[in-house]
């Protein structure tokens, strides 16, 4: 069956990973570079900058870039391109 439980098998181990992570970058310049960056990270960052083609075509926090319904962030997060 399908589980959505932080504490189902193995999950539990993820989650306090992401969590000491998110830990070690606070007050830290981080750069992460990803195609499939999850949700828990998404959150996490202050500042998200959104590529096409090497150019930066916009940044912001995970709220205000999905403010922009029409920005390309929106929709690769709207599209599952950028899932958990």
């Amino acid at each position: 069956g399908i589980r959505d439980e932080p504490r189902s098998r193995g999950l539990g181990d993820v989650y306090k990973r992401q969590a000491q992570v998110v830990r070690r970058m606070q007050g830290r310049t981080v750069v992460m570079i990803s195609h499939n960056i999850s949700e828990f990270y998404r959150q996490a960052c202050d500042k998200i900058i959104c590529m096409r083609r090497g150019k930066n075509v916009q940044s912001g926090t995970h709220a205000e870039l999905m403010g922009d319904s029409d920005g390309l962030y929106a929709e690769l997060v709207n599209s599952g391109v950028l899932r958990d």
